[in-house]
């Protein structure tokens, strides 16, 4: 069973702080939430969501689970192995939004 304590729907390449050469810290907790003893959570405002970072479930649905911040994670990944480029930088964010939500990669 997974405990979660908060989810941080917010991981993106500018919520991490660099602490030193090889010390990085994960800030901007704003659109962070406790999830307590639930496994999803709604998101009451999907504006404030990073959507080039966001799962189609969250896209779609407004929700927020475990698995949401994994899949932002992989954009994060993405973002920081190449060298700072955008997911979906060559698409408007009207664009990004039907494509994660067909499930379409890059």
């Amino acid at each position: 069973m997974i405990q979660i304590l908060n989810m941080h729907n917010n991981l993106t390449a500018e919520s991490l702080l660099m602490a030193g050469e090889e010390n990085i810290k994960l800030g901007c907790f704003q659109l962070a939430v406790d999830m307590g003893n639930s496994s999803e959570t709604i998101i009451e405002d999907r504006r404030l969501q990073p959507t080039r970072w966001s799962a189609p479930e969250t896209i779609k649905l407004s929700v927020s689970t475990p698995k949401t911040d994994v899949y932002m994670f992989g954009h994060l990944m993405y973002e920081v192995l190449c060298h700072g480029v955008l997911p979906y930088s060559h698409k408007n964010i009207s664009d990004v939004e039907c494509v994660i939500q067909v499930g379409k990669n890059f």
